[in-house]
């Protein structure tokens, strides 16, 4: 009988021997799935080189495709821009294509009255 003591004293209790069974069942999915992704890694086929389309530049801006903002007149390139906010009449304008904004908004009868008596608080 002193001996069945001896290793019933030693032998691992039941909770602690439930934790240790899960600690390596959650080590070895965490292995497994290592494995997978490696796997998966390694055996994965390389990417496929694909050569891109290129665009020539064009420095001619009469010889670019229809439908630009630029566009080319008697009087030189022009661009039209619409104008909106605080400007006495907003709208669509026609301009050269070297104007400022400065321009755009004197094109539409300059800055409304509102904006002028909020900006000088």
């Amino acid at each position: 009988m002193g001996r069945h003591d001896f290793f019933s004293k030693y032998a691992p209790r039941p909770g602690r021997l439930r934790f240790a069974i899960s600690r390596v069942a959650v080590l070895v999915l965490v292995i497994v799935v290592l494995a997978w992704i490696a796997i998966s890694i390694l055996l994965a086929p390389p990417p496929v080189a694909q050569e891109l389309e290129t665009v020539p530049l064009v420095s001619d801006p009469s010889a670019s495709a229809p439908g630009n903002q630029l566009s080319t007149s008697p009087a030189g390139p022009e661009v039209t821009v619409h104008v909106v906010g605080a400007v006495k009449k907003p709208g669509v304008y026609t301009l050269p294509a070297d104007s400022r904004i400065t321009d755009a908004v004197a094109a539409a009868g300059g800055l409304a009255r509102v904006f002028h008596e909020d900006s000088s608080h």
